[in-house]
Protein backbone atom coordinates (compact mmCIF):
# COMPACT_ATOMS: atom_id res chain seq x y z
CA UNK A 1 0.00 0.00 0.00
CA UNK A 2 2.92 2.55 0.58
CA UNK A 3 4.54 1.51 -2.46
CA UNK A 4 1.35 2.34 -4.14
CA UNK A 5 1.10 5.79 -2.43
CA UNK A 6 5.00 6.39 -3.43
CA UNK A 7 4.63 6.19 -6.89
CA UNK A 8 1.14 8.58 -7.16
CA UNK A 9 3.22 10.87 -5.46
CA UNK A 10 6.85 10.74 -7.49
CA UNK A 11 6.91 7.98 -9.89
CA UNK A 12 10.43 8.54 -11.06
CA UNK A 13 11.88 8.52 -7.65
CA UNK A 14 10.11 5.83 -6.41
CA UNK A 15 11.31 3.10 -9.37
CA UNK A 16 14.59 4.57 -8.87
CA UNK A 17 14.60 3.44 -5.08
CA UNK A 18 13.10 -0.02 -6.29
CA UNK A 19 16.46 -0.55 -7.79
CA UNK A 20 18.49 -3.08 -6.65
CA UNK A 21 20.43 -1.44 -3.65
CA UNK A 22 23.64 -2.09 -5.07
CA UNK A 23 23.11 0.41 -8.24
CA UNK A 24 21.61 2.82 -5.68
CA UNK A 25 24.58 2.16 -3.21
CA UNK A 26 27.21 3.02 -6.16
CA UNK A 27 25.60 6.50 -7.72
CA UNK A 28 25.53 7.63 -4.00
CA UNK A 29 29.32 6.70 -3.36
CA UNK A 30 29.84 8.25 -6.91
CA UNK A 31 28.21 11.55 -6.18
CA UNK A 32 29.68 11.28 -2.16
CA UNK A 33 25.78 12.01 -0.85
CA UNK A 34 23.59 9.62 0.40
CA UNK A 35 19.87 9.50 0.68
CA UNK A 36 19.51 12.19 3.12
CA UNK A 37 21.94 14.72 1.57
CA UNK A 38 24.66 13.88 3.70
CA UNK A 39 28.65 13.34 2.57
CA UNK A 40 29.57 10.05 2.88
CA UNK A 41 33.19 11.20 3.23
CA UNK A 42 34.71 14.03 4.44
CA UNK A 43 37.55 14.56 1.26
CA UNK A 44 39.40 16.91 3.48
CA UNK A 45 39.92 13.53 5.88
CA UNK A 46 43.18 11.35 5.54
CA UNK A 47 42.74 8.58 2.97
CA UNK A 48 42.12 6.35 6.09
CA UNK A 49 39.53 8.25 7.88
CA UNK A 50 38.16 8.67 4.45
CA UNK A 51 37.77 4.52 3.82
CA UNK A 52 36.30 4.29 7.61
CA UNK A 53 33.69 6.60 6.52
CA UNK A 54 32.62 5.08 3.73
CA UNK A 55 32.65 1.28 5.80
CA UNK A 56 30.45 2.73 8.21
CA UNK A 57 28.08 3.77 4.91
CA UNK A 58 28.11 0.88 3.40
CA UNK A 59 27.41 -1.35 7.19
CA UNK A 60 24.18 0.81 7.45
CA UNK A 61 22.84 0.13 3.87
CA UNK A 62 23.39 -3.52 4.69
CA UNK A 63 21.62 -3.62 7.96
CA UNK A 64 18.67 -5.17 7.91
CA UNK A 65 14.93 -2.83 7.60
CA UNK A 66 13.70 -4.39 10.69
CA UNK A 67 16.81 -2.85 12.50
CA UNK A 68 17.01 0.11 11.26
CA UNK A 69 13.25 0.52 12.07
CA UNK A 70 13.50 -0.75 15.65
CA UNK A 71 16.71 1.38 16.18
CA UNK A 72 14.30 4.63 14.90
CA UNK A 73 11.42 3.77 16.94
CA UNK A 74 13.57 3.42 20.19
CA UNK A 75 14.98 7.02 19.35
CA UNK A 76 11.41 8.34 19.06
CA UNK A 77 10.52 6.85 22.57
CA UNK A 78 8.19 4.77 20.82
CA UNK A 79 7.12 1.87 23.60
CA UNK A 80 8.67 -1.62 23.69
CA UNK A 81 5.46 -3.14 21.92
CA UNK A 82 5.67 -0.90 19.48
CA UNK A 83 9.54 -1.11 18.85
CA UNK A 84 8.94 -5.06 18.81
CA UNK A 85 6.12 -4.45 15.80
CA UNK A 86 9.32 -3.60 13.34
CA UNK A 87 10.18 -7.22 12.97
CA UNK A 88 6.67 -8.41 11.78
CA UNK A 89 6.80 -5.40 9.37
CA UNK A 90 3.97 -3.04 11.34
CA UNK A 91 5.95 0.51 11.09
CA UNK A 92 4.21 4.20 11.76
CA UNK A 93 2.31 5.57 7.93
CA UNK A 94 4.96 7.41 6.31
CA UNK A 95 4.29 11.31 6.01
CA UNK A 96 2.97 11.43 2.72
CA UNK A 97 0.35 9.08 3.30
CA UNK A 98 -1.27 11.40 5.87
CA UNK A 99 -0.14 15.07 4.80
CA UNK A 100 -2.72 17.45 3.63
CA UNK A 101 -2.13 18.69 -0.05
CA UNK A 102 -0.96 21.84 0.94
CA UNK A 103 1.86 20.27 2.93
CA UNK A 104 2.78 17.81 0.28
CA UNK A 105 3.17 21.35 -1.87
CA UNK A 106 4.93 23.04 0.56
CA UNK A 107 7.65 19.71 0.80
CA UNK A 108 8.08 19.06 -2.81
CA UNK A 109 8.96 23.03 -3.10
CA UNK A 110 11.22 23.30 -0.42
CA UNK A 111 13.24 19.87 -1.61
CA UNK A 112 13.39 21.48 -5.05
CA UNK A 113 14.58 24.58 -3.69
CA UNK A 114 17.13 23.03 -0.91
CA UNK A 115 16.95 19.31 -1.41
CA UNK A 116 19.94 19.35 -3.42
CA UNK A 117 22.61 20.66 -1.37
CA UNK A 118 25.14 18.40 0.23
CA UNK A 119 25.51 18.04 4.13
CA UNK A 120 28.10 17.75 5.88
CA UNK A 121 29.45 14.55 8.17
CA UNK A 122 29.47 17.25 10.86
CA UNK A 123 26.13 18.24 10.42
CA UNK A 124 25.09 14.87 10.32
CA UNK A 125 26.52 14.69 14.15
CA UNK A 126 24.97 17.96 15.35
CA UNK A 127 21.45 17.17 13.53
CA UNK A 128 21.47 13.64 15.12
CA UNK A 129 22.05 15.36 18.48
CA UNK A 130 19.30 17.77 18.07
CA UNK A 131 16.84 14.98 17.20
CA UNK A 132 17.95 13.02 20.19
CA UNK A 133 17.37 16.21 22.45
CA UNK A 134 14.08 16.95 20.86
CA UNK A 135 12.98 13.42 21.98
CA UNK A 136 14.04 14.01 25.41
CA UNK A 137 12.46 17.46 25.71
CA UNK A 138 8.92 15.82 24.97
CA UNK A 139 9.58 13.03 27.56
CA UNK A 140 12.59 13.64 30.22
CA UNK A 141 12.64 17.62 31.25
CA UNK A 142 15.68 16.90 33.67
CA UNK A 143 17.59 14.48 31.27
CA UNK A 144 17.13 17.28 28.66
CA UNK A 145 17.83 19.99 30.74
CA UNK A 146 21.21 18.46 31.68
CA UNK A 147 22.47 16.74 28.31
CA UNK A 148 21.42 20.58 26.33
CA UNK A 149 23.58 21.89 28.80
CA UNK A 150 27.06 19.68 28.08
CA UNK A 151 25.92 19.86 24.26
CA UNK A 152 26.06 23.87 24.92
CA UNK A 153 29.32 24.00 27.00
CA UNK A 154 31.16 21.68 25.46
CA UNK A 155 30.44 23.86 21.88
CA UNK A 156 28.80 20.83 20.08
CA UNK A 157 26.04 23.46 19.78
CA UNK A 158 24.75 26.84 20.08
CA UNK A 159 21.90 28.54 21.84
CA UNK A 160 20.29 29.30 18.80
CA UNK A 161 20.42 25.23 17.89
CA UNK A 162 19.11 24.93 21.44
CA UNK A 163 15.96 27.32 20.47
CA UNK A 164 15.56 25.64 17.05
CA UNK A 165 15.07 22.18 19.22
CA UNK A 166 13.27 23.67 21.83
CA UNK A 167 10.58 24.86 18.98
CA UNK A 168 7.32 23.70 19.07
CA UNK A 169 6.55 24.91 15.55
CA UNK A 170 5.38 22.72 13.29
CA UNK A 171 7.76 21.14 10.20
CA UNK A 172 5.38 22.35 7.69
CA UNK A 173 5.10 25.97 9.13
CA UNK A 174 9.15 26.21 9.00
CA UNK A 175 9.25 24.93 5.67
CA UNK A 176 7.35 27.69 4.59
CA UNK A 177 8.72 30.65 6.30
CA UNK A 178 12.27 29.12 4.69
CA UNK A 179 10.89 29.30 1.24
CA UNK A 180 11.34 32.36 -1.54
CA UNK A 181 8.69 34.76 -1.19
CA UNK A 182 7.75 34.79 -5.09
CA UNK A 183 7.08 30.63 -3.85
CA UNK A 184 5.35 31.76 -0.50
CA UNK A 185 2.98 33.92 -3.05
CA UNK A 186 2.21 31.01 -5.16
CA UNK A 187 1.02 28.59 -2.47
CA UNK A 188 -0.89 31.24 -0.54
CA UNK A 189 -2.93 31.43 -3.86
CA UNK A 190 -3.22 28.00 -3.48
CA UNK A 191 -4.65 27.85 0.17
CA UNK A 192 -8.01 28.31 2.31
CA UNK A 193 -8.58 31.04 4.42
CA UNK A 194 -7.82 29.01 7.75
CA UNK A 195 -4.65 27.38 5.73
CA UNK A 196 -3.64 30.93 5.19
CA UNK A 197 -3.81 32.24 8.66
CA UNK A 198 -1.68 29.03 9.64
CA UNK A 199 1.06 29.70 7.40
CA UNK A 200 0.64 33.46 8.26
CA UNK A 201 0.88 33.48 11.73
CA UNK A 202 1.87 30.15 12.21
CA UNK A 203 1.61 28.69 16.19
CA UNK A 204 -1.52 30.53 17.35
CA UNK A 205 -0.27 30.16 20.48
CA UNK A 206 2.27 32.93 19.90
CA UNK A 207 0.19 35.24 17.95
CA UNK A 208 -2.42 35.25 21.06
CA UNK A 209 0.86 35.77 23.44
CA UNK A 210 1.77 38.59 21.54
CA UNK A 211 -1.62 40.46 21.32
CA UNK A 212 -1.91 40.05 24.96
CA UNK A 213 1.80 41.39 25.67
CA UNK A 214 0.20 44.58 23.86
CA UNK A 215 -3.01 44.58 25.70
CA UNK A 216 -1.27 44.70 28.94
CA UNK A 217 1.35 47.73 27.49
CA UNK A 218 -1.61 49.66 26.77
CA UNK A 219 -3.16 49.09 29.83
CA UNK A 220 -0.59 50.06 31.83
CA UNK A 221 0.20 53.32 29.90
CA UNK A 222 -3.28 54.06 30.49
CA UNK A 223 -3.24 53.74 34.30
CA UNK A 224 -0.20 55.79 34.63
CA UNK A 225 -1.95 58.70 32.57
CA UNK A 226 -5.02 58.00 34.98
CA UNK A 227 -2.67 58.41 38.41
CA UNK A 228 -0.29 61.09 36.54
CA UNK A 229 -3.55 63.23 35.80
CA UNK A 230 -5.01 62.98 39.04
CA UNK A 231 -1.57 63.36 41.26
CA UNK A 232 -0.92 66.70 42.97
CA UNK A 233 2.63 65.24 44.33
CA UNK A 234 5.20 66.34 41.80
CA UNK A 235 7.60 63.70 42.20
CA UNK A 236 5.07 61.74 42.29
CA UNK A 237 4.44 62.95 38.97
CA UNK A 238 7.61 62.63 37.89
CA UNK A 239 8.16 59.54 38.55
CA UNK A 240 4.86 58.23 36.19
CA UNK A 241 5.57 60.60 33.76
CA UNK A 242 8.76 58.59 34.01
CA UNK A 243 7.64 55.25 33.86
CA UNK A 244 4.70 56.20 31.32
CA UNK A 245 7.47 56.99 28.49
CA UNK A 246 9.44 53.77 29.22
CA UNK A 247 6.15 51.52 28.73
CA UNK A 248 5.52 53.78 25.63
CA UNK A 249 8.87 52.95 24.22
CA UNK A 250 8.18 49.38 24.72
CA UNK A 251 4.95 48.78 22.72
CA UNK A 252 6.36 51.27 20.30
CA UNK A 253 8.86 48.62 19.98
CA UNK A 254 6.32 45.91 20.13
CA UNK A 255 4.18 47.19 17.14
CA UNK A 256 7.21 46.38 15.16
CA UNK A 257 6.83 42.38 15.80
CA UNK A 258 5.80 41.00 12.36
CA UNK A 259 2.97 39.34 13.72
CA UNK A 260 1.51 42.21 15.32
CA UNK A 261 1.79 43.99 11.64
CA UNK A 262 0.00 40.83 9.65
CA UNK A 263 -2.68 40.77 12.38
CA UNK A 264 -3.27 44.48 12.23
CA UNK A 265 -3.07 44.42 8.22
CA UNK A 266 -5.56 41.45 8.52
CA UNK A 267 -8.13 43.78 10.50
CA UNK A 268 -7.95 46.61 8.49
CA UNK A 269 -8.48 44.63 5.42
CA UNK A 270 -11.94 43.07 7.29
CA UNK A 271 -12.66 46.40 8.19
CA UNK A 272 -12.31 47.99 4.58
CA UNK A 273 -14.48 45.14 3.92
CA UNK A 274 -17.10 45.61 6.42
CA UNK A 275 -17.39 49.29 5.07
CA UNK A 276 -17.69 48.01 1.33
CA UNK A 277 -20.57 46.06 2.28
CA UNK A 278 -22.09 48.44 4.22
CA UNK A 279 -21.96 51.22 1.01
CA UNK A 280 -23.04 48.34 -1.08
CA UNK A 281 -26.41 47.92 0.85
CA UNK A 282 -26.57 51.54 1.51
CA UNK A 283 -26.11 51.63 5.63
CA UNK A 284 -25.22 55.01 7.23
CA UNK A 285 -23.42 53.11 10.57
CA UNK A 286 -23.08 56.67 12.14
CA UNK A 287 -26.89 56.94 11.88
CA UNK A 288 -27.48 53.28 12.61
CA UNK A 289 -30.29 53.41 9.33
CA UNK A 290 -30.21 52.98 5.84
CA UNK A 291 -30.21 55.61 3.80
CA UNK A 292 -33.10 56.72 1.78
CA UNK A 293 -32.83 59.00 -1.13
Amino acid sequence: MKDLWAYAEDPILTASHKIHPVFGMITQMLDNKDYFGYEIRDKNDTYLEQGKQVLNYLGEQYKPFSIRNLEQRKKAGDSFLEQMQSFVGITPAPKYITNTDIQKKIEKRFNEVYGNQTKTLDQKQKDEIKKHLKELYKSDPDEYEKQSQEALQSGVLTKRMLDAVEDTTPTDIKLFKRLPKTDKDILKSQMSESQRERYLFGNNDVVEKVKLQKKELESQLEDLRTRYSISKDEAEKEKLSKSAQEVSEQLAELKKNPILIEVQKKTNEKTKTTKEIQKEMGIDKTKKKVVTN
